[in-house]
């Protein structure tokens, strides 16, 4: 007996119903198919042109046929949609990761794009293909972060980095590497993850570049090596990584493994900025506020500081509550500082308390700090400080 037609038009029209929850999951289409071959199929003849028994004798007409083009056509209409898919996740963090862009935002990302598909169908997928590499990454990727799957596993998602790792896949590497760095879902072993950043560096991967050369400049997992990471440092920053063009640049500025040269130090935090790497933004801020490579221009600073800092940054969060606070805008002072120390800054939470016992005595004296309007006192600052 042959596939019934009828019902396998049906469950493709199903499947690409404008309103996706009329849509069946991947579980009940594969639980379908499964269910039309077995009903169809004699159990001892499983292959293709295999004569078929009737009532206990072979026929000689009747042979279980090949798939017909429909039925192929169906089938790979469902392959093809979910490898699209998952091609378009891994590029995704992959291109974010070679720019140098931090975690939470690129999961994010993926969580924007994951927003216009049926993520228990994604998930459903990736568990039904464990035989390509690609989707035991992503599975992977989605234990490691907690996406779409409940709560993060880091052991489950090491174990399946590993797997695919081993046939060769940089990202898989990587994310070998990331593990051992932390110590998630395995021991932490630093010598284990610069092994691993080496591997794909050699092999042209950017971010590992950067790793590589952050690993030499902290002597994490190796030997301290300035010069050593200024070469990976610069391999890194001219493939288009925005924080290795920080860090680049600040050797430069600091003379760490090269000579010293301001102007390439202020054109790399640029590039950095202009790829919205905050630390960029803050370095270039600093370069501007101090005359490091360039004249000095506080409003270009303040300007650089208050949008690193509205994006999160520690170091500008703080540089831009020490303006406040030499303006004396006390309240603005202490929301910055606040800002500063509660993502561990102990300089700002120094400072802070300071603040904050001043604002109090302050208060018991009845002295105002409201008297003059934010906007006007950091006008006054920089006029007080182009007049220096």
């Amino acid at each position: 007996m042959l596939i019934n037609h009828t019902n396998l038009l049906k469950y493709h029209l199903e499947c690409w119903n404008s309103e996706p929850v009329f849509r069946p999951t991947m579980k009940k289409v594969v639980e379908r198919l499964k269910l039309m071959i077995s009903t169809n199929q004699p159990a001892s003849h499983p292959c293709y042109g295999t004569r078929v028994e009737t009532n206990g004798q072979q026929s000689n007409d009747s042979f279980l046929q090949p798939p017909s083009e429909q039925q192929s056509s169906t089938i790979n209409l469902f392959d093809k949609k979910f490898d699209i898919i998952v091609d378009e996740i891994i590029n995704l963090i992959s291109e974010n990761l070679n720019k140098g862009k931090a975690g939470k935002l690129i999961i994010k990302r993926v969580l924007d794009y994951l927003d216009n598909h049926d993520t228990n169908e994604v998930y459903e997928w990736l568990l039904l293909n464990q035989n390509n590499i690609k989707s035991i990454f992503l599975l992977g990727y989605f234990y490691y972060y907690g996406i779409i799957i409940t709560s993060v596993n880091y052991e489950k998602a090491f174990n399946l980095f590993i797997i695919s790792s081993e046939k060769n896949h940089l990202l898989s590497q990587h994310y070998v590497g990331i593990c051992y760095e932390f110590g998630n879902g395995t021991m932490k072993n630093e010598s284990m993850a610069f092994e691993y950043y080496k591997k794909i560096a050699n092999q042209d991967c950017i971010v590992a570049e950067f790793k590589v050369g952050y690993f030499y400049d902290k002597g994490i997992g190796t030997e301290r090596d300035e010069k050593q990471a200024v070469y990976w440092y610069k391999k890194a920053a001219s493939n288009g990584h925005f924080v290795a063009m920080h860090n680049l640049g600040l050797c430069y500025k600091n003379e760490k493994g090269v000579e010293r040269n301001y102007n390439k130090a202020i054109r790399l935090f640029k590039k950095s900025a202009e790829g919205k790497d905050t630390d960029g933004m803050t370095m270039l801020g600093y370069c501007y506020s101090n005359g490091i490579g360039t004249d000095i221009n506080k409003q270009k600073a303040f300007k650089l500081y208050q949008k690193a800092a509205n994006l999160g940054n520690i170091i500008a969060q703080y540089n831009l509550a020490i303006i406040y606070e030499d303006v004396k805008d006390i309240d603005q002072a202490i929301y910055w500082f606040e800002k500063s120390a509660n993502q561990g800054n102990q300089k700002a939470q120094n400072k802070l308390e300071s603040l904050l016992n001043t604002k109090n005595v302050r208060s018991n004296n009845k002295v105002s700090t409201k008297n003059v309007r934010s906007k006007e006192k950091v006008s006054t600052w920089l006029e007080i400080e182009y007049s220096d």
